[in-house]
């Protein structure tokens, strides 16, 4: 048996998503900076605490909040980020219109348990068979003994994908 390592190179946006989706109310947006702040939840709930919010806050919360912004300035807590931790992430510059401002779901990328960005080699995998599925020539079936079955899946059986490397995130948008 022969091992050939390949390096595949993106062309295009990708995107692997973990499942996680922030709402309107689990961030704050920058929009001249074009950055969103995920504050900590336990940082967040000890800094309502302090500021005698919380119950506000579970008020706001449960009947139905437009925003964790909008629940800020209703309560002129404007500089609230500089006292609570959290995440700072940049969205995506090219999406400059004139309703920027309207950015409502985030959807998280996978991460590690370090939380840092990669692809897992089993969305690498989906993908390059979904490719080959796809192509004429690996659509043809071959006997295998007790019926027949696809090339594609006889190849896969070779086939191994690994986990690409940590992605910087500079790179993310």
């Amino acid at each position: 048996m022969k091992t050939y390592q390949i390096q595949l190179t993106v062309q295009g946006p990708v995107f692997i998503g973990d499942n996680r989706i922030l709402r309107k109310t689990e961030y704050i947006l920058n929009k001249k900076e074009h950055k969103a702040f995920i504050p900590n939840p336990k940082s967040l709930i000890k800094y309502l605490k302090k500021v005698n919010r919380l119950n506000e806050f579970k008020k706001y919360i449960s009947n139905n909040p437009r925003s964790l912004e909008n629940f800020f300035k209703m309560n002129g807590l404007f500089l609230f980020y500089k006292n609570v931790d959290g995440e700072t992430i940049v969205y995506n510059e090219s999406t400059k219109h004139e309703n920027i401002g309207t950015l409502n779901d985030i959807h998280r990328f996978v991460r590690n348990g370090n939380s840092e960005v990669f692809v897992p080699g089993s969305s690498v995998k989906g993908a390059f068979k979904t490719i080959l599925v796809n192509h004429p020539r690996m659509l043809m079936y071959k006997e295998n003994g007790t019926g027949k079955e696809k090339n594609v899946d006889l190849l896969f059986r070779y086939l191994s994908f690994s986990d690409s490397e940590i992605i910087s995130p500079s790179n993310l948008e």
